[in-house]
């Protein structure tokens, strides 16, 4: 397919046992400059911690982010696509599930990828400030997060 998600994702993604704690989580998204990690459980992808999700459910519950499990907080509907689905799909699901970011999955299910809609805006506009940014990331040149 042309223009498959498999194409377009950010591979290897982020992922954390649901035993890990909520202040590790934040120290890989900071060193890896993203903004969430998936989150697995006997081996399957069982949910999404996003920076939101901690600042939401942790700090303003004035919880300690290293005693907190990241299984007790993150988001456990996931929005997942195939790796060949099509670009099109990967906007559809975004559109219908009101989220930014989909996990790639393969036809085992294992996480392979992550499409955020900033990958998207950058493929239908590469004049755009994400297409600008994911650039700038590429280069290494950007603290910005990739996801």
């Amino acid at each position: 397919m042309a223009n498959a998600v498999e194409k377009l994702m950010t591979p290897n993604p982020v992922l954390v046992d649901e035993a890990t704690d909520v202040r590790e989580c934040a120290k890989l998204m900071e060193r890896n400059a993203i903004g969430a990690v998936g989150v697995t459980g006997e081996g399957k992808l069982v949910g999404v911690l996003t920076d939101r999700d901690i600042v939401l459910r942790v700090i303003a519950r004035d919880l300690d982010p290293g005693a907190v499990a990241v299984g007790g907080v993150a988001s456990r509907e996931i929005v997942t696509i195939p790796a060949d689905a099509s670009v099109e799909d990967a906007e559809r699901q975004m559109r219908d599930y009101a989220v930014r970011r989909l996990f790639v999955l393969t036809d085992e299910g294992r996480a392979v990828g992550i499409l955020t809609a900033n990958d998207l805006t950058a493929l239908r506009d590469p004049d755009s400030v994400a297409a600008h940014q994911i650039r700038e990331w590429t280069l290494g040149r950007s603290d910005l997060g990739m996801y």
